[in-house]
């Protein structure tokens, strides 16, 4: 195609002329810039696509690395509701019976009831023994009733291993004394020093949490499993 002007007197609108012919090279550069800038970015994620797969694998890879992947052991009890079997890298193939005799069990003291918690029993000390362990427990005039001598006992948990409970019944209130942890070892008594009267065996003031006036609610007991006949014991319930 051809175009004639006569010059700028012709009447001719020679600003839009090059206008448009300007606007009809650029698009096709801009259009030509458009598919390459689609290519790359195409290049670009496809790279990154491949980079993502190659790390995925090489983690995957690791894992193959640790020998321990290939020595895990799978158990299963015929009831888990009565005994969960779990394994590990030394477990031998086998089927075992077993037989769950005896839970393990904390021990529990019940005192006698008193009145309620406000109740104040007196001044002294609680011990108590486990085995050839002592623990003694200060109740100070802030703390001698019956709600403040469980505070005590709660407070020094950590280090005696036993808790203090209350229970409010329609005859009154008791202290329940519990050890942590289940089995025989954890087994333990109450002993008073009594600042009140100094008699410490006495039905009166501090004394009458002594072992003497206190009820085994529950006897600490270890579990006992037999695997095939065998007698195992453990002093929790996990064997």
């Amino acid at each position: 195609m051809s175009i004639t002007a006569s010059g700028l007197g012709s009447g001719m609108d020679i600003r839009g002329i090059v206008d448009d012919l300007l606007a009809a090279e650029g698009e096709a550069k801009t259009l030509k810039f458009n598919a390459d800038e689609a290519e790359t970015l195409a290049k670009i994620t496809a790279v990154g696509t491949l980079k993502g797969a190659l790390s995925e694998f090489q983690s995957s890879l690791s894992d193959l690395k640790d020998i321990t992947k290939f020595q895990k052991r799978n158990a299963s009890s015929s009831d888990d509701s009565i005994f969960k079997a779990v394994s590990d890298t030394s477990a031998t193939s086998g089927s075992y019976s077993v037989e769950v005799t005896q839970l393990a069990v904390n021990h529990r003291v019940q005192s006698q009831v008193f009145g309620s918690k406000t109740e104040t029993l007196g001044t002294g000390s609680l011990v108590f023994t486990r085995g050839t362990t002592e623990f003694s427990i200060n109740i100070p005039s802030e703390n001698q009733t019956v709600q403040g001598i469980a505070d005590a006992v709660n407070e020094t948990s950590s280090e005696t291993g036993i808790t203090a409970t209350l229970i409010n019944s329609d005859a009154g209130t008791q202290i329940i004394f519990s050890a942590k942890d289940e089995g025989v070892d954890n087994i333990f008594t109450v002993s008073v020093t009594d600042d009140a009267d100094g008699n410490n065996a006495d039905d009166s003031g501090l004394s009458q949490l002594d072992q003497s006036f206190n009820t085994i609610k529950d006897a600490g007991l270890d579990s006992i499993v037999l695997v095939d006949g065998l007698t195992v014991t453990s002093s929790t319930n996990s064997v």
